[in-house]
């Protein structure tokens, strides 16, 4: 088992783009540089083991700051740090998938993820992505 912490506020990653003049889909330069960002955290915490072949458990904790217009009120709420505005879970999940998948060093492939924890929530602490990844079984 790993955990990867990546700081800074949770990046969703953006649609492709489709260039007109060229006639070909392309990757924003934003997600280009937050997916780099992914992959250098992981090869760092990942070290030299050996890439993971089998069926991965992964545990993602999306950590926002609070904005500055949340009321004391709302953060006592039951449920009111639960981020619920924009910047779609599954989005945030993608750009950790991708990152990781360039790094080339913890999986062959995200497909190999077989199961899937994700939260997304504001914080007191700083924000930051915390990555948990755990073999379920080794292929032979």
């Amino acid at each position: 088992m790993i955990e990867i912490i990546i700081p800074g506020q949770p990046y969703p990653l953006k649609r492709p783009r489709y260039s007109k003049r060229s006639q070909r889909v392309f990757d924003p330069e934003d997600n280009r540089a937050a997916k780099a960002t992914v992959a250098a955290i992981a090869r760092e915490a990942w070290g030299d083991r050996p890439v993971i072949v089998g069926a991965i458990k992964v545990q993602i904790s999306f950590n926002y700051a609070w904005p500055k217009s949340t009321t004391k009120k709302r953060k006592d709420k039951p449920n009111g740090f639960y981020k619920i505005t924009a910047g779609d879970i599954d989005n945030c999940v993608k750009w950790v998938f991708d990152g990781i998948n360039n790094a080339g060093t913890v999986w062959k492939d995200d497909a190999q993820v077989a199961e899937l924890w994700a939260i997304k929530r504001h914080t007191d602490i700083e924000p930051m992505t915390r990555v948990t990844i755990e073999a379920l079984w080794e292929q032979e």
